[in-house]
């Protein structure tokens, strides 16, 4: 009887340990879409996250830089609750087997529908990424 209860009990653990490894698997961001333009760019009229078409696309699909990008969200500022808008000059898209998540970030930041500021560190990644993108152009039409 001993025996058959510490065999239920080993499977269970087994069963559990396995599911959440498999839901480990499915929510492991597996690359980083950046849609951007330059952050320092201002418009007149507020461009919405879902129409934002940027000057630059860029991928990141290493796993070592995804994780140092995603440990870096771990420390965004929330901003107070407040009527916040985001005039969006990079669409950030992270993507998993089942999911995808997008940022929206302009003066300020939109994730996981929650408002923060954009960290001094995400602008001047999207402002070097579009940086070297305008100056391959510019060799390109030169």
């Amino acid at each position: 009887m001993k025996n058959t209860i510490y065999s239920i009990i080993v499977f269970l653990l087994l069963f559990t340990m396995s599911c959440q490894t498999s839901n480990n698997k499915e929510n492991k961001i597996e690359k980083i879409q950046i849609e951007a333009m330059d952050m320092d760019i201002l418009t007149t009229i507020s461009i919405d996250c879902d129409k934002f078409i940027g000057d630059v696309d860029y991928s990141i699909t290493d796993t070592a830089e995804i994780n140092v990008f995603l440990r870096q969200l771990e420390n965004l500022e929330p901003l107070d609750s407040g009527n916040w808008s985001v005039d969006t000059r990079a669409k950030v898209i992270l993507y998993s087997a089942n999911d995808t998540n997008t940022i929206c970030a302009g003066l300020i930041l939109k994730y996981n529908d929650k408002f923060y500021h954009t960290p001094e560190w995400l602008i001047e990644y999207i402002n070097n990424l579009t940086d070297e993108c305008y100056d391959a152009k510019a060799k390109i039409t030169q």
